[in-house]
């Protein structure tokens, strides 16, 4: 099915749909995906912590994901 005849069967589906609560629905997970194609802008502290983590990973201040989960579950723990 190509993209135009999805796009055909979904405003078909849509155009039928009498409740206000899905039609709410659906735009609203429209909303969201369209959303997470928008660009993303770092703040200026995003930006500083991001660079920080960047110099930890050259200077080899990393830990595997591993230790990570055991040092979070250890943390959860107390």
């Amino acid at each position: 099915m190509s993209t135009l005849e999805l796009k055909q069967k979904i405003i078909k589906k849509i155009e039928s749909i009498e409740d206000d609560n899905l039609l709410a629905e659906i735009y609203r997970t429209l909303e969201i995906s369209q959303a997470d194609s928008d660009v993303f802008v770092l703040t200026p502290a995003m930006r500083i912590a991001l660079d920080e983590g960047l110099e930890d990973v050259k200077h080899g201040k990393v830990i595997s994901n591993d230790e990570a989960n055991k040092d979070i579950d250890e943390w959860l723990s107390k």
